[in-house]
């Protein structure tokens, strides 16, 4: 019986409610949770459940704490009535073993071959599914076919209306993100007109989703699955502020009737849990590699499975490295400082704090122009460990923490001074 036969009786799927005071009693029970005794602290629902539907947005959870597990998250295009795709397409690959989150992007254009149906893009499977079923079986084929390409066996999933993903955003009181180029594209097809000036600026809810959505470019849907991935690292770091909480019940009134899911309320809460507990440094971001191939005049991108497992294993054996790296004497770590800012006296402050500390610079210049806004710590290891040590210690926040291998250089983290610097 293929999936679009399937019987409501044999489909577990759930709509969310906005909770109301005796959902909430319920999410406690249902959380093993009782009422608090005297000198314990009393846990927050709320936060779980606020906690659950930030990370859907981002991308960011955890289910199982005891074995692999994949979820699918699906960032839903409606353009009319008629026409639906999925045109954000996102599994969280987790690993309990070493407690690593690997998010997988595939690009909407990757061909699959559908049974009984044959070629089409991967984002068309979710539209085919609608067309000859509903919006639930339409996810759960879509499920089965990613499932198949990446090799992985995903059984839950939870899908996003792009309406819950501007209203997150505008409660975040926007993201920061950094614009590479002016981005402007016009579709009146699907009523999308885009037009982002470039530079450093934080994006509202509508802006925001304008600038996940661009690929109006010379990388297309590659540029546009980085700068998704650039964004939910800006979301992932932003949620993790104290005075998020605060917007709690209000995110959750208003995001909840944007969200479908065929997980159960219970294993929600443990979810997003499990989630808030996560390191920064053990969330990976990856995409399917392959190249772009035209058949029948459509354009597609022709996944290499091969190389895409070997990625994965690459990914995962980082982390073994990763921790080694956070074992690492300081002394042992070697900085280059930067003038990004055109100050004078900057480098050799930066220095003297930094070998103070007992990290190891060898190395000061100016940078390749005076224009940074922001103080950088660029990581030239492949991994973002290094560069997190040295920005905690001279107080910059994580989201000016950067990833940019470079074998030339001789230095572990480059220091970029900018005008931020006092």
């Amino acid at each position: 019986m293929s999936l679009l036969e399937k019987s409501d009786s044999e489909r577990p799927v759930r709509r969310i409610k906005p909770a109301g005071p005796s959902a909430l009693k319920q999410i406690e029970m249902t959380a093993g949770e009782t009422q608090p005794e005297t000198g314990k602290k009393k846990r927050r629902p709320w936060i779980y459940i606020a906690a659950l539907i930030l990370a859907a947005v981002s991308g960011v959870f955890i289910y199982s704490a005891t074995k692999k597990t994949n979820v699918l998250l699906v960032g839903i295009d409606a353009v009319d009535r008629y026409a639906h795709r999925a045109d954000t397409i996102i599994v969280a690959n987790y690993h309990p073993a070493n407690h690593t989150l690997v998010l997988i992007s595939v690009p909407r254009d990757t061909m699959t071959e559908l049974p009984g149906k044959g070629r089409m893009k991967i984002n068309e499977v979710y539209a085919y599914g609608l067309l000859h079923g509903d919006k639930d079986r339409a996810t759960e084929l879509l499920a089965e076919q990613i499932g198949s390409l990446l090799g992985m066996r995903i059984t839950n999933y939870i899908q996003v209306d792009y309406k819950g993903f501007v209203e997150c955003v505008n409660l975040l009181g926007g993201v920061r993100v950094t614009v590479p180029h002016r981005m402007k594209y016009h579709d009146r097809a699907a009523h999308l007109k885009i037009d982002i000036p470039a530079g450093v600026q934080v994006l509202s809810g509508r802006k925001a989703l304008d600038y996940v959505r661009f690929r109006s470019d010379r990388l297309g849907d590659i540029g546009r699955i980085k700068r998704q991935q650039q964004f939910l690292e800006a979301v992932y770091q932003k949620v993790k502020q104290p005075d998020i909480l605060m917007l709690v019940p209000k995110m959750v009134q208003q995001i909840l009737p944007y969200i479908k899911t065929n997980m159960s309320l219970a294993d929600m809460v443990v979810l997003a849990e499990r989630g808030s507990r996560l390191e920064s440094d053990r969330v990976r971001m990856i995409s399917v590699p392959g190249e772009p191939v035209t058949m029948d005049k459509h354009d597609y991108w022709v996944a290499d499975k091969d190389k895409f497992k070997e990625i994965l294993e690459t990914v995962l054996a980082e982390d073994e490295r990763s921790k080694e790296f956070k074992m690492r004497d300081k002394s042992t770590i070697k900085i280059e400082i930067l003038n990004g800012c055109g100050k004078a006296g900057v480098a050799k402050k930066m220095t003297d704090m930094l070998r103070k500390s007992g990290f190891d610079v060898v190395n000061t210049e100016n940078a390749d122009h005076f224009g940074y806004a922001r103080t950088l710590a660029i990581d030239r290891t492949g991994l973002k460990v290094l560069g997190s040590r040295v920005a905690e210690e001279i107080k910059i926040k994580e989201d000016c923490v950067l990833s940019k291998p470079d074998p030339t250089r001789v230095v572990d983290v480059s220091v970029v001074i900018g005008q931020d610097f006092k």
